[in-house]
């Protein structure tokens, strides 16, 4: 007689079932989930601690401006252009926000903006002609 020849196979059995899925799920959370939630906790780690950076860097942006906010109001102190200045700044702000405002949103309601438009574009004039004025008086 000849004998029953035994195979041998390397590869695991296939498992199905819910035992198969858990154990998917469990090798998948040991294995590529830990690495997620390393790299989660290196980049919170980071934005601590670039938090005292940027705290840093907005204290000294803050300081230098106020000094050059000082220098400017120093230099305006007797000026007549420091009121032209306030009325071409309102000027602009007026007229391009509204005009913008109603290119941005097309309502009703908002159509109302456009009677400020044109007060806008008069202070801007009256701001330049007053820069006009100083410059031909000095």
């Amino acid at each position: 007689m000849a004998a029953k020849q035994k195979e041998i196979s390397l590869l695991p059995e296939e498992k199905t079932g819910l035992q198969s899925t858990l154990e998917k799920a469990f090798d998948w959370l040991v294995n590529t989930g830990r690495w997620i939630i390393v790299f989660t906790e290196l980049i919170v780690i980071l934005a601590f601690l670039s938090r005292f950076w940027l705290d840093q860097r907005l204290a000294d942006i803050y300081a230098k401006n106020i000094q050059k906010i000082t220098i400017i109001e120093a230099a305006f102190e007797h000026s007549p252009i420091a009121g032209t200045a306030a009325l071409i700044g309102a000027g602009i702000t007026a007229f391009y926000m509204t005009r913008l405002m109603l290119m941005t949103f097309l309502g009703e309601e908002w159509r109302k903006l456009g009677m400020i438009t044109p007060l806008g574009g008069l202070a801007f004039i009256i701001g330049w002609i007053a820069v006009a004025i100083a410059a031909w008086r000095s």
